[in-house]
C-alpha cells in the first residue's frame, strides 16, 4: 500500500514532532501486493 501525503501536510513533515515521523514514514511505504492481491492476479491469468 502507498501513501499520498496532500501537500497541506507536506510542511509539517519536518522535525522531529510524532506527527512529522508518522508522515515520513507513511511517504517511503512501497506498494506490494497481498496475498489476495496476487490470488486475484493468477485466477485472471488463467481466465485470459
Amino acid at each position: 500500500m502507498s501513501v499520498e501525503i496532500p501537500e497541506v501536510l507536506r510542511p509539517k513533515m519536518k522535525g522531529s514532532t510524532v506527527l512529522a515521523k508518522n508522515l515520513r514514514a507513511l511517504e517511503k511505504l512501497q506498494p506490494h501486493p497481498t496475498e489476495l492481491a496476487e490470488k486475484a492476479r493468477q485466477h485472471a491469468m488463467e481466465l485470459l
